[in-house]
């Protein structure tokens, strides 16, 4: 693991397994650029899919949620950006803006054991 950046908002530390990004603090309009520099860099460095761990995260805003379904949109030859684990908050922003189902955007099952909004798929298990 390393840090990616610091600052008294945000911090984003690059993971190996699984393969990705641990974000904790808030992605607001002063964070969101360096969290979507972030996040393209490791999407860029790989092949496959990116795990997203924003179990950190505490406060994130519509352009910190649209960053993670752009990068996810992007993505080619069926990889995902698999989100995980993801606060409620996050999740509930993804669903409140129709997002939640987004291309190549992957999301765990909640905890009441409810599938994820990804179409049923639970993280890592197809």
């Amino acid at each position: 693991m390393s840090v990616e950046f610091e600052n008294g908002l945000l911090r984003i530390i690059r993971t190996a397994d699984p393969y990705g990004l641990r974000v904790e603090g808030a992605v607001d309009h002063s964070t969101v650029t360096v969290f979507g520099e972030s996040l393209e860099r490791i999407v860029k460095a790989t092949r496959q899919d990116v795990h997203a761990d924003l179990g950190g995260v505490r406060f994130i805003d519509v352009a910190g949620v649209r960053t993670l379904v752009s990068i996810a949109g992007r993505l080619e030859d069926g990889r995902a950006l698999v989100l995980d684990p993801v606060p409620w908050h996050v999740r509930h922003l993804l669903h409140l803006a129709g997002w939640d189902a987004a291309p190549g955007l992957r999301l765990p099952r909640s905890r009441d054991g409810a599938p994820g909004e990804d179409g049923g798929r639970a993280a890592g298990g197809d």
